[in-house]
């Protein structure tokens, strides 16, 4: 894919995940039972303190997924990974996506080749959407996530 197709894909991922996370607001505000059930299957309840940190990480995060530009995420090669102010892993063929925790205000998003063959949305596998989500979820001024875990890359992050 040429650079200018990659960027279009980006801008339509991004916009695609600036929805997202605003139907998460939305219907964080309702707390009703299936956004409860929600809660309790991705963080293993569903009490004021999970909705609390939700309330509070959520905006931060649509700001970070909005503020994405194409020339922010960037197709990871051994090259440029000199250049980014930490290492981020090498390309396996199974990774989607890094980031630079410690370079947080930069939102710099290394791009690896899975991610070109995911889909673009369908969210219940491995998609773009999904992962610029994720990856903006690492940011230290979002929710300072990080991985701790992988299971099966078909049925989640």
């Amino acid at each position: 894919m040429t650079n200018q197709e990659f960027r279009k894909v980006i801008i339509r991922v991004r916009d695609a995940a600036v929805t997202l996370v605003k139907e998460r607001i939305a219907a964080l505000a309702k707390w009703d039972a299936q956004e409860r059930a929600r809660a309790a299957w991705y963080f293993g309840r569903a009490d004021e303190e999970i909705r609390s940190a939700l309330a509070t990480g959520l905006p931060r995060l649509l700001s970070a997924v909005q503020e994405l530009v194409p020339e922010k995420i960037i197709r990871w090669d051994a090259t440029l990974n000199k250049n980014l102010t930490c290492a981020v892993v090498p390309d396996s063929g199974q990774n989607r996506a890094g980031v630079c925790k410690p370079d947080s205000q930069n939102r710099v998003i290394a791009i690896y080749s899975a991610f070109c063959t995911d889909s673009n949305g369908e969210l219940w596998h491995s998609a773009k959407v999904k992962t610029l989500i994720h990856e903006c979820t690492h940011y230290t001024d979002t929710f300072n996530s990080d991985d701790i875990m992988y299971g099966n890359t078909e049925s989640g992050m």
